[in-house]
């Protein structure tokens, strides 16, 4: 299985930077191939599950996401499965 890891420094509290990159609901602002987020009502927290649809050359697919760790503000991380089979950690 392949890995891939990067950080960033970004000059803000942990609590403002989780606010923005915790809500998936964010991602199509940043990835042009996501085109819907569905997240439960009460929001994200450990064991919530949500989808993700992503479209690429007129094709769709649905991603589905489980937390498997939810740790505000400093860590995440979320199983996605489906045609797209990774692990996303966000940790401070």
């Amino acid at each position: 299985m392949t890995s891939a890891e990067y950080s960033v420094e970004i000059d803000a509290p942990p609590e403002a930077v989780w606010e923005v990159t915790s809500d998936p609901r964010n991602l199509p602002h940043w990835d042009r191939h996501i085109v819907a987020v569905k997240v439960p009502e009460k929001g994200l927290r450990q064991a919530s599950k949500y989808s993700v649809v992503m479209g690429f050359m007129g094709v769709r697919a649905s991603i589905p996401c489980a937390v498997l760790e939810w740790e505000p503000p400093w860590r995440a991380r979320v199983r996605l499965g489906g045609v797209l089979n990774a692990t996303k950690i966000e940790k401070d």
